[in-house]
């Protein structure tokens, strides 16, 4: 078998793009007066938007083109364009995640709408967080979940990222009720005061409501978005209940079984049962899922259950004494990482400092060590 190559002038459907040899439509940005040279037989089957528009009667189809409103953002629907030639789409900044799924549903290119959707779950931070409440969540069951979780655990990041300031009120609303708690409500006021000063001739007029949302928000941080994270779960774990439960299967005992759950910096576990062996603290992802971390976990920082004792990353037990067993069946633990310290509270006890002048990009992380150990987040 023998393949030849032309090597003078290939011709690929990617370097189509915007070439005016055989094109048969045109989109035209009315902003900036942009023109672009397509290919019915490209943007059509893959945008049933476009296909409507030039196999309809009215001048776009008659003409073969079509008028891009002056409100669309011209970089982002011309990298969705191009990406039907490439099959590649660039995304320079988590930013424009958002804006990309939604030109994605409005144009109806559906291959896209679902990777975008996928990629958004994935990379939901305090920048484009709020950005979120744009889409119709409902329909996007990952990123609501993923939205949800983010911002039970990151409403101050969020509220000082500002980027509240292009909601309108309604939204405003949302938000205010969704961040604001009983420990952060004067950020919650400065947040109010920012987003009326953006337009204070238009905004003016809901200082009242907004300010009363936030001095009604009396409620503790919530919890309940942590999940653990399939990726970097143990072989022998199995998780459950949308993963917010872990059970530790296979035969005998070993520290064989780890666990990360999405990255937090309070969370809460009840446990279920079987619970006399796991470490409950926070690592990074460099932990080993397989593996035991006690002794070395360069990154790690745990508590046992068995006795209360403290492990840390310098592969020493840092404190024996520290807390008496607390693995009884309906126990809830909650970990605590803030100002570079981490401490636990049981069963509404809140315990001294466990580690101080604690750094690195930590995670809820468990280890396991007892056959059919379960346990889970709760709120």
């Amino acid at each position: 078998m023998s393949i030849l190559t032309d090597t003078n002038q290939p011709v690929t459907i990617s370097n189509s793009f915007n070439n005016s040899d055989y094109s048969d439509c045109k989109i035209i940005f009315q902003k900036s007066n942009t023109t672009l040279h397509l290919h019915k037989v490209i943007i059509c089957q893959q945008s049933l938007y476009f296909k409507t528009c030039l196999a309809s009667r009215m001048i776009e189809g008659v003409q073969g083109t079509i008028q891009i409103e002056e409100e669309e953002d011209e970089r982002l629907l011309t990298d969705i364009l191009r990406a039907m030639y490439t099959s590649k789409l660039t995304i320079t900044s988590t930013e424009d995640i958002v804006p990309l799924l939604l030109l994605a549903k409005k144009y109806e290119v559906a291959s896209w709408v679902q990777q975008l959707d996928d990629h958004l779950a994935k990379n939901i931070n305090a920048t484009n967080a709020l950005q979120c409440l744009h889409i119709d969540l409902e329909q996007h069951d990952k990123v609501k979940q993923s939205f949800n979780a983010y911002a039970s655990q990151h409403a101050n990041e969020i509220l000082e990222k500002k980027s509240y300031v292009s909601l309108n009120e309604q939204l405003m609303s949302v938000m205010l009720g969704m961040l604001v708690n009983n420990n952060n409500q004067l950020q919650g006021f400065k947040a109010v005061q920012y987003w009326i000063d953006h337009d204070e001739e238009q905004r003016g007029g809901y200082c009242y409501a907004l300010c009363k949302l936030v001095r009604s928000a009396n409620k503790p941080p919530i919890y309940n978005g942590v999940t653990f994270q399939p990726q970097y779960c143990g072989s022998n774990a199995q998780l459950s209940n949308e993963n917010k439960r872990i059970k530790r299967i296979g035969i005998g005992w070993g520290w064989d079984c780890a666990a990360l759950g999405t990255k937090c910096t309070r969370y809460k576990i009840c446990l279920v049962n079987n619970c006399n062996s796991v470490m409950i603290g926070f690592a990074t992802t460099a932990f080993n899922k397989e593996g035991n971390n006690i002794c070395s976990a360069n990154g790690g920082f745990y508590m046992h259950l068995a006795d209360g004792a403290l492990y840390c990353k310098d592969r020493n037990q840092s404190r024996s004494s520290y807390h008496t067993q607390c693995y009884t069946n309906g126990t809830t633990i909650e970990a605590i990482l803030e100002n570079n310290t981490i401490r636990y509270v049981v069963n509404g006890t809140v315990l001294p400092v466990a580690f101080e002048n604690v750094t690195g990009d930590l995670y809820p992380a468990f280890d396991i060590y007892d056959p059919r150990c379960e346990f889970e987040f709760v709120q």
